[in-house]
């Protein structure tokens, strides 16, 4: 299953553009954050707003976050 967020605005309020409002992978190092940039989001994490969802393939729209997870599936074992 993949855990995505997408940010609504930061810690100040601040709304986002929505041209700037992707699906992030979401991961869990000590507190839930974005894997791209490492932003917290949650209760007592962080005062951004937010909207998550579960599913079980695909829905990541952040370049980022998709270029991470390239990178890391490029990795020979």
């Amino acid at each position: 299953m993949n855990y995505l967020v997408k940010i609504l605005s930061d810690d100040s309020g601040e709304p986002r553009e929505k041209d700037f409002q992707f699906w992030h992978y979401v991961v869990d190092k000590g507190g839930t954050q974005t894997l791209c940039e490492g932003e917290f989001f949650g209760k007592g994490e962080s005062g951004c707003e937010f909207e998550t969802k579960t599913i079980y393939r695909g829905g990541i729209t952040c370049p980022n976050c998709l270029q991470q997870i390239k990178e890391i599936k490029a990795i020979k074992l």
